[in-house]
């Protein structure tokens, strides 16, 4: 029993990481994993220890309100600058479509947060309409977060359009 379950625990989370490639070439990376929210803001104000616990991640259900923490977007370093912004899009895009699906099924996402120490990842943060707020005893590394009942961000605009529609298609059937 415990092989199965560790087997579908990793199911899920391989579910959540992309890989972007170029002519078989990884060229990018994201990844992003809903987790316990009293144990993510812990993690988030440095009272937990990372790496997060496989048992901390919470499936995408529907009914479940969840925060998601956005571990990673990355392009491969060494590109020229409209190269690597092309591909920096891409990934963005896929999230964008993922969230969308999320809606389409009914799952309730509360919150997104991230953590940047890099200019590129706190400029995409500032650019998707994240929050921040600096770290006091660490310049230059930045908590965001996002609200997503309260932003009309273009990261969470089709997910909010497609989890609105799922809800009004639900009470169609009741």
């Amino acid at each position: 029993m415990k092989a199965a379950s560790s087997s579908l625990q990793r199911s899920k989370i391989c579910q959540l990481n992309f890989v972007l490639k170029n002519a078989g070439d990884v060229v990018g990376y994201a990844c992003y994993y809903p987790v316990e929210r009293s144990y993510l803001l812990d993690v988030l104000a440095g009272r937990a220890a990372q790496p997060i616990p496989i048992d901390k991640f919470l499936p995408f259900v529907a009914g479940i309100p969840l925060d998601i923490y956005i571990f990673v977007v990355a392009v491969k370093p060494g590109f020229p600058p409209d190269t690597e912004k092309h591909y920096g899009l891409r990934l963005m895009s896929g999230i964008v479509e993922h969230f969308r699906q999320l809606g389409e099924r009914g799952v309730t996402i509360e919150n997104l947060y991230a953590r940047s120490w890099t200019t590129s990842g706190t400029r995409l943060c500032k650019k998707l309409g994240m929050k921040g707020e600096e770290f006091e005893n660490e310049p230059g590394r930045w908590l965001f977060s996002l609200s997503i009942s309260s932003s009309d961000s273009l990261l969470v605009q089709e997910y909010k359009h497609a989890y609105q529609d799922y809800f009004a298609s639900q009470s169609e059937k009741g």
